[in-house]
């Protein structure tokens, strides 16, 4: 019976685990801006005033003109074949401020 235990050379892990925790900084790196507390409270009041805005534009249009119109993007429109080639305010909603002003009744 052998009485002793093997030795690992534990240096020749070291540049792999060295890789592997520059790894892991990259993507906390990348992932932190994106799980503040900030940028959640700022996605929610967008969502809600974007709702609001859909809701009040219900009053001169149909239902599905207004998603159309605010929920929706035609991914046909934000590539062609002129340039600038890419329309990246298709992203965008157009909001008209006249719905803030309904018809009086």
């Amino acid at each position: 019976m052998a009485t002793q235990t093997p030795t690992f050379d534990s240096t020749a892990d070291q540049p792999r685990d060295e890789a592997r925790l520059d790894f892991g900084a990259t993507i906390n790196g990348i992932l932190a801006p994106l799980a503040s507390l900030k940028l959640t409270v700022v996605l929610f009041a967008l969502s809600i005033a974007i709702v609001l805005f859909g809701t009040l534009a219900q009053v001169s249009m149909d239902i599905w003109e207004v998603i159309d119109m605010y929920f929706r993007v035609d991914f046909s429109r934000v590539l062609s074949a002129d340039f600038p080639w890419i329309h990246l305010e298709e992203f965008f909603v157009k909001i008209p401020i006249q719905i803030f002003f309904p018809p009086a009744f």
